[in-house]
Formats: structure tokens, sequence, C-alpha cells
């Protein structure tokens, strides 16, 4: 008896081999394989060849196989579950009344620690308080072990043991055990199946196959080794040079020499490039679908190996199905990452939140566009809109929107989140999930197995004595496992594939592929080798720590892991390997190769040392670059939209071809110009049928002239956010609302007089009568009208800073215009009768303009905020005179001469709400009339008449007039392009991304 690890070329023939001389004396023997996937295939193979080994061997994982010994000889208790574990270290965390969270991640770690310490003498022993003598833990640490022990005492109360616990006490009862074990795959071991195997090996012959391809150097067994050394057991390593080069014959010449290779590259003998070996260089994200699905045309047998086989997936599938592939993928996905888990988890939550809390608008939003509310994408979005919009909506009147005409399993969750029952709710998403229609298999596939993992999960928390947030807790982190396909029913000839050789591509992880027979496929693609996909780090966390001071640390080596996994990949190709990666990351900067494509590079180089020898863009050695497939970003449509039965590269190369042959080409779309044809897609609004002229506020004109674009951007497609907050522009509403009604209020008791210096003792009473009702007012308003709404504490003394503000605006107000009344607040115009201006209508409202006992008037217009955009002139005067920047107050003056006939002397901006230094007031002003002790502390310099040209105030306004006129006929030719005026321009811009932004 002992332990043998044998390196072979072919494990599957070596363990046959092995297994078959075992059993020939009739006695039992156990084959160990990783995964339950590999051991139906097995099982399925010795059915399949008749052989007789098929009777005497048992094969499974290691887990099944322990879990079935202890059935027999065990004291009864039964092996803990993933979720099991989590529930009970959940639990466990309360019980230990410790200083500890019981976030996803601590529950998670302490999970994972929990079932490495079980079975380790030195875990044990700590747990029961007796530490290594000269150990210190920190208070952390000491809460550790409490929770251990709380945790341990509940899996005793509920007959459970951990596997690690398991494997220990074997070795203490009289157990029958096989007379051979062979163990199959395995390259690394835990401390506690290491010093499972250690004991075994008394009582039986352990033999490890270890796959290695012939002539390598590279010590594939080194981790299996020194795990068993460690568990105080000396293995005997064989290698089997008979069997070496098993394998490695079914593979191209160069595979079998790469593999050789890998990780101690001879520069003097370099592998020789012969196209076994591609690389596959995208641009960017955008591109490596229709570039990837190009180099799989007609592959075959193929593995795409990647670290998101579901995203890979859906991108490949749409390329590659329509021409005769057929797709498959294995992955997992956290539960609240599926549709019904997202859904599940959002319910609970609204229902938590009640009719007090206020509502998470993305999380009810997600939850109105998934498949268990049933909404179409046009409600979906009305509804976001409708809550975004209203600060004051709540989760339960969310709940029932959403559950009104919904399908039963929407009403069946919320019930079952508020009753704590979830058996009907998932009966009802599982019928849901298989009625269904319009949806792909591998989304009813992700949904049903995440029902069925929430079903395990509820059934486990029953069991434990778990409640309902304890189980919801564990549900959110677990992972739900899929297994999905795709396939077409036509072919397509024309790129390359055909009923005789189909293409089937099997999507998955790194560590799945790892597992692939040598020779087992015709193509291998190992993608995503950029080194942020791919980093190699050093996890040592506070756990590892604490294990290192107990004397039972578990060393690991993930380049070394990486390394075999990439080795392992390469055997399994037959014909071809392409290394996949994109040439650019998210930011379009080069993004830097990972340690595989680096280790497989330097295979080629004849140079290592010499940096230059590697070409700068790929990272390739010359021998590789005939063999890189590359492609652009540019190529939008064929990057992002799949054609039916097509080709990208035909489409490509059929471009390519009109260009040459003289076929005139499609020009490039401009989505900043729409010129006039398309001027009417702006969609102007007019005044009427018969008049036909575009109807336009002077806000409007004031944003078309700032930038054409962002006019379109937020007057025509309104992309401006809808939510409701708490911020300047409601704020500013608010303050609007509260000096109209105060105006008015102050000005009927008082013979149409505004409050004047002495008057304000008795106008701050009225004043503050006004606020509180306004305030009391603003929670009946429609959300359209911008309601300021305090809900927390900081926004109440917010609201209280802002009736600070504006009593200090009502100290400045009574000294502005000493000689002028208010005439009228919130004045509308434009609406019945028309008023002309610079060959369009206007219509708007003036927030006020005041007028003296000559009949002269100021225009005035409230801003919470003023800059230098708003004087008249810029510091360095134009000539001739130029626009302004701000022109609102004075397409306001000119409507008031026009409609009323007033004579106007002033256009001003007043500060409402004036922080520190900034300026009160800013505008146009006739300086003969006015003066600056009429206008507080406004700079002549930049805002008076006298200092533009004009004599006349008047002229001044029809001088702006025919400059907007000239620039809105660029408007009503459909000129949108993006020309910002000034840098402050961009600022609320919502295009982030234009060619004319002028600020990030």
């Amino acid at each position: 008896m002992g332990i043998t690890v044998n390196i072979t070329g072919d494990a599957h023939e070596t363990s046959a081999r092995v297994l078959a001389r075992a059993s020939a004396g009739g006695t039992e023997t156990v084959l160990v394989l990783p995964s339950n996937d590999e051991v139906l295939a097995r099982r399925r193979d010795l059915a399949a060849a008749g052989s007789l080994l098929r009777f005497g061997v048992r094969v499974a994982t290691l887990a099944s196989w322990v879990a079935d010994v202890w059935e027999l000889y065990g004291d009864g208790r039964a092996l803990v579950s993933a979720v099991e574990r989590a529930l009970h270290v959940r639990c466990a965390l309360a019980e230990a009344n410790v200083q500890m969270a019981a976030t996803p991640g601590v529950v998670d770690a302490l999970g994972r620690a929990f079932a490495r310490g079980a079975g380790l003498p030195s875990f044990a022993a700590a747990v029961t308080g007796s530490l290594p003598e000269g150990c210190a833990l920190t208070e952390s640490e000491e809460r550790v072990l409490a929770v251990a022990r709380a945790y341990e005492a509940r899996l005793a109360a509920c007959g459970l043991v951990e596997q690690g616990a398991v494997l220990c006490a074997l070795d203490q009862a009289e157990v029958a055990w096989p007379a051979a074990v062979v163990v199959e795959g395995a390259t690394v071991l835990a401390p506690d199946e290491a010093a499972f195997y250690a004991q075994l090996a008394k009582h039986a012959q352990v033999t490890f196959c270890v796959e290695a391809p012939a002539g390598s150097r590279f010590d594939v067994a080194r981790s299996v080794r020194k795990a068993l050394e460690q568990a105080g057991v000396q293995p005997v390593v064989k290698v089997d040079a008979q069997e070496g080069e098993g394998a490695d014959t079914r593979c191209a010449p160069e595979l079998r020499e790469l593999a050789a290779a890998l990780y101690h590259p001879d520069a003097t003998h370099p592998v020789a490039a012969t196209g076994a070996v591609r690389a596959v260089l995208p641009a960017g994200r955008y591109a490596r679908a229709r570039l990837l699905a190009e180099a799989l045309a007609g592959a075959g047998e193929a593995v795409v190996v990647c670290t998101d086989p579901a995203l890979r997936f859906e991108e490949l599938a749409p390329r590659l199905v329509p021409q005769g592939a057929v797709v498959e993928a294995s992955y997992s996905r956290r539960f609240d990452e599926t549709d019904f888990g997202g859904a599940l988890l959002t319910v609970s939550e609204l229902v938590a939140g009640g009719a007090e809390e206020p509502l998470d608008t993305f999380a009810a939003a997600d939850l109105a566009l998934g498949s268990v509310a049933g909404r179409g994408v046009r409600t979906a979005y009305a509804l976001d809109r409708t809550w975004r919009r209203n600060r004051l909506v709540t989760c339960d009147s969310v709940l029932g929107q959403l559950c009104d005409g919904a399908p039963e399993v929407a009403t069946a969750l919320v019930e079952a989140c508020k009753s704590g029952r979830f058996v009907e709710a998932l009966d009802a998403a599982e019928a849901h999930y298989y009625a269904v229609r319009g949806c792909t298999q591998a989304f009813r596939a992700e949904q049903l197995a995440a029902v069925r993992c929430a079903r395990r999960v509820f059934e486990s928390a029953h069991a434990a004595g778990a409640g309902v947030d304890e189980a919801l807790s564990v549900l959110a982190m677990q992972r739900v496992h899929v297994r999905v396909c795709a396939s077409g029913q036509e072919r397509d000839e024309t790129c390359g594939t055909s009923a005789a050789s189909p293409t089937r591509v099997r999507v998955m992880s790194f560590s799945e592929a790892a597992r692939c027979a040598p020779g087992s496929v015709d193509v291998v693609v190992v993608a995503d080798l950029n080194a942020s996909d791919q980093p190699i780090r050093e996890t040592r966390t506070s756990i590892d720590v604490l294990f290192e001071k107990l004397g039972c640390a578990c060393e690991r080596d993930p380049l070394f892991e990486n390394r075999v996994r990439l080795l392992a990949l390469v055997r399994a190709a037959r014909r071809t390997v392409l290394l996949e990666r994109a040439l650019n990351n998210a930011e379009a900067d080069p993004a830097y190769p990972a340690v595989m494509f680096e280790d497989v590079v330097d295979c080629y180089r004849t140079n290592p040392a010499n940096a230059r020898e590697l070409d700068k863009v790929t990272s390739l050695a010359p021998a590789l670059l005939p063999f890189a497939l590359t492609a652009g970003e540019e190529m939008l449509e064929e990057n992002l939209i799949p054609r039916a039965g097509t080709c990208a590269a035909a489409q490509e190369s059929s471009n390519r071809e009109a260009v040459t042959t003289g076929v005139p080409a499609t020009p490039t779309s401009d989505f900043t110009r729409v010129g006039p044809a398309g001027a009417p897609y702006i969609a102007l609004p007019r005044a009427s049928e018969a008049d036909g002229r575009a109807l336009l506020s002077p806000s409007s004109i004031e944003s078309y002239l700032e930038c054409p674009h962002k006019w379109f951007s937020l007057r025509r497609l309104r992309l401006a956010e809808v939510d409701a907050r708490f911020s300047a522009r409601e704020q500013g509403t608010f303050a609007h609302a509260v000096l109209h009604t105060f105006g008015e209020r102050y000005a009927a008791d008082h013979g149409g007089h505004k409050p004047r210096v002495g008057d304000l003792a008795n106008a701050r009473p009225v004043f503050d009568d006004v606020f509180t009702s306004e305030a009391a007012h603003q929670f009946d308003k429609d959300s359209r009208d911008d309601p300021l709404i305090p809900l927390t504490e900081r926004e109440r003394r917010q609201m209280d800073d802002l009736r600070s503000a504006l009593h200090s605006f009502l100290e400045r107000d009574a000294a502005l215009l000493p000689a002028f009344e208010p005439a009228h607040f919130e004045f509308t115009f434009g609406r019945e009768t028309p008023v002309e201006y610079a060959g369009v209508r206007l219509h708007g409202s003036i927030d006020r303009f005041d007028v003296d006992a000559q009949g002269r008037a100021v225009v005035i217009d409230y801003k919470s905020s003023l800059s230098a955009d708003y004087h008249l002139l810029p510091s360095q005067p134009a000539t001739p005179f130029a626009l302004p920047t701000k022109v609102q107050t004075l397409i306001y003056a000119q409507a008031v001469r026009r409609m009323l006939g007033l004579d106007v002397v002033g256009a001003l901006y007043v500060h409402m709400l004036r922080p520190g230094s900034q300026p009160v007031v800013c505008g146009a002003y006739d300086d003969t009339v006015l003066g600056p002790h009429d206008l507080l502390d406004i700079s002549p310099a930049r805002n008076a008449l006298s200092n533009t040209g004009f004599t006349m105030f008047g002229a001044l306004l029809d001088a702006v007039e025919d400059l907007v006129g000239a620039e809105l006929e660029h408007l009503l030719a459909g000129e949108i392009a993006p020309c910002p005026r000034t840098p402050r321009a961009c600022d609320f811009c919502p295009v982030s991304v234009c060619e004319g932004r002028t600020r990030s």
C-alpha cells in the first residue's frame, strides 16, 4: 500500500490500465474524477465500450464517494451543503453576539474558512480555546473563532458535519476500503484532502494520474506532491514514457511542440509557426464578436474559453447559429443577476420598505422592465418616469402599480414576501417561465435554474431554523448554474460550414475547459488574454493570516495554477489554438497582454532578452505575425448588428469590391446637420396651422444660441433628467413662486407698492406666511411642476437656509429701482395673441417688470445664480456690437415694447439667492435714466448702454433682434451641429460624448 504519482501523456489510458490491473483480483476499485460531468461521461464510456471494468470500478467525485462511505460507516450526521453552510454561518454571527456585520462577503469568507479548517487539528484546538504556544490573536481573530464555536454548535444540533471533519473521522472508523484508488485530473489538493489520501494509503494503493506532454520540463505534479509531503507521506513519482505520447499524437505537430516548450522555451530552437497557433486581435470589445465568429466559421468542434461565458454566448450565438452552427454554453451567474433573482430580491426590498420608506426608483424600474412584471418597454419607461418625478411615491404604491394587470407570478411574489411563504410563489414562477413566449431558450433555462436555486435555499432555511431575512441574504450570493444550447435549421455554405461538417462551439470558463481531454476538440479559443482580465495576484486575506498563526497555513500558487490551466488548454486542441485579446481597453488606451499570452509568445522568440523583438501593437513574435487576425472598431454596423446567414467577412469584402469597381458608396450620415429636407423632423412647434411659423420661447432661443446641439437635445429630444430632486432647479422654481405670490399680495394690500427699506418690519411676517404656505403646497403640486419636497433632515435645514436667503433678497429688492413699482408678476404672453420676433412667434413668461411714473419699464428676470455670461458686454467689448451670451431679458424687453408700447430702459437679471461675493444685478440698462444707485452693485463698464455705441435702448433691442434672427435662420434650416459659444455652454448639456464638447 502507498501513494504513486504517475505522470503520463494520457491520464485516461493510464488510469484504465491501473484499474484493470487492480481489479483483476475481483476486489473493489475506485476512480476519483474532478466533476460530476466527467463522472457521468466516464460511466457512459465504460458502458458503451462493454468493458468489464464497469462491474468492478466505482466512478465518483471525492465528495460523492466520501458521502457514501460516511453514510455507511459514519455516526449518522449528514454532510453540510454549501447553502446550509452559508445559512448556519449567518445565524452563528447573530448567536455569537460579536461586532461583525453579516454581509454577504463576511458570510462567504467565514463559510470558506470553516470548511477549510474542518478536520485540521490545530484549527479545532483553537476553536476550543487551545492556541499554539506564543500565538497572540487580534480582537477580530477572536471574533472569528467565537463565530466558529457557534457554527459548530449549530451543526451539531442539526446533525450536520463538514467534509473535512468526515475525512478525518473516517480514518478512525472501521471502513472496508477498496484495494485501489485512482485519482485522475487532480492538480491541486487541499490540506484535508491530502491528509485523507495519506491516511487512505495505509489501506489501499492510491495512484494519481497527472497528464503532461511528452518532452515537457514543466512539473505539472508539483502541487500534488507538495501537498502530500506536507501531509506526511512521500509519494513515489513515475514518468510513464511508454504512454507519454498517447494523446499528443492526435494533435498538430506545432501544438505538441508548443506544449513541450511551455514555461521552458529554448531560444535556440523556437517553436516553428505553421498556423496551428493564431492570434485573434480585435481593436476593442465591439469588434471581438465579429472577428471571433469569422475565425470560428467551419471550425468543427470548438471550445471558447473566457472569463464571462454568458456574455460570450450572447455575442456569438446570433452570429454563428444563422451559419448552421450549434452554440452551447456552461456558466454560472449570481442569483441576483438573473431576471427572476433580481425580481424576487427587489420585491422583498420594496415590501420591507412599505408605505413610509422612499422608493429606490432604479430597482423598481428594473423590476418593471423584467419578465416577472410582464410590462412592455413603453409602459415600463412611463412608470419609471412617473416614479422618478414624484419624491413622495412609496414602495407600497409602486407594488400596487406593478401588480395591476401583471402576470400571476408578480402578485404571488408580493404576497410571498409579505407572508414569508414562498412555495406557491416559486410554483407560479416555474409555470410562468415554462409558459412565457418570445424569450430565448437560454433565458428560459437561466430563470428556471434560478427558481430551483431559490427553492433549495428556502427548503434549507426551513430545515436550519433560519428566518426569511437570513434566507434572502444567503440566496442573493448563490451561484445559478446554467447550460444552454442554440442551433439553427439552415446552413450557410458561403461562410464555410456544411451539413457534412457542422460547427459546434462550446463556451465555458477556464477551470471547466482545463478539464478537457488532450486532443478532444478541433479548435480551442483562449479568450480574454489581457492582463486586466487575467490578473496573477497573491490573495492573502485576514483569514489566511489567522490560519498561519494557528499553524495550518495553506499556500496557493496562482501562477502555477494559471500555467497548469494553459497547458491543459493547449493540449486539448487537435488542430488550432486561437489566442484572443483586445488591443485596447474601454478608454481606447493600449491594453497589456496577460501572462498566458506572453508564455505562448515566448516559445516563438529567438531572443527573449530583446524587448524590441516583439511587435509593438500586437505583442507578437515575428513568427506569429502572419497568423494574426485583426478587426477595427470603425465598422460599427458590422461589429454590432449580425447579419442572418451572411458572414461579416463577406459583407466587408463586398463593401471593398463596391468601392474598387466604381460603385457609388452610400454617404455617411451626419446626425448633427439635418439640412433643409430634414428640418421638419426636428419637430419645431408651430404657432398655428395657418401661420406655419415656429413658436419659440426666449429661453429656447437662448439655448440655441449657446449651442445648437444642446438646444436639440434639451428642447426637442428632451434628454434632461426627469428625476425629482432637491436641487437648484427645484429651489429656483420654489423661490420664483414665493416671490410672485408675496409680490402680488403685498402690492394688493399697499396700493401697488413694493416694500421699501422702512417697510421691511411689516413685510417680513407677510413673506414668512407666504413661504410657509407655499412650502406646504409643494406636497400637493404636480410632479411636472418641479415641487420642492424636503424628505431628510439635511433638506429641511436647506429649506431654512432658503428662507434666510430670500429674507436677504427682500432687503436688496427694497433698495432696487426706488423710483419704479412692480407692474406685473409672471406676465405670460404669446399664447393667444401672437408676438412676432426675429421671424418667429414668441411665447413665454416674464418674472416681473417694473414701471415708473413716466411710463418707463425695466424687465426683471430672477436667477438663482449669476456669472460673467449675464453681462451685456464682454470684458473686452467688440466693435461692432456682438450678440451677448445671455439674451433672454433682451427678448423679453422687445416683447414688452411690442405688446404694451412701454419705453423699456432696462433688461436685468437679478440674483435671488446671493451667496458670498456673486453679483446682485447684471444685464443691460440705459445709463441716462438709471444709475448705479438704482441698481445696487452693477458694473457700468459691462452693462451700461453708453458702452455699446447705441444712443437709444430701443436701438439696442432692435440690433439684438436682427442678430438673433440671423442665427434663427440656421435653426429653421435644420442646422443642429455642436457649436458651443462659450466653455460654460456645455455645463448642463446631456450629450456627454460630443465632438464640440469643451468640458469633460
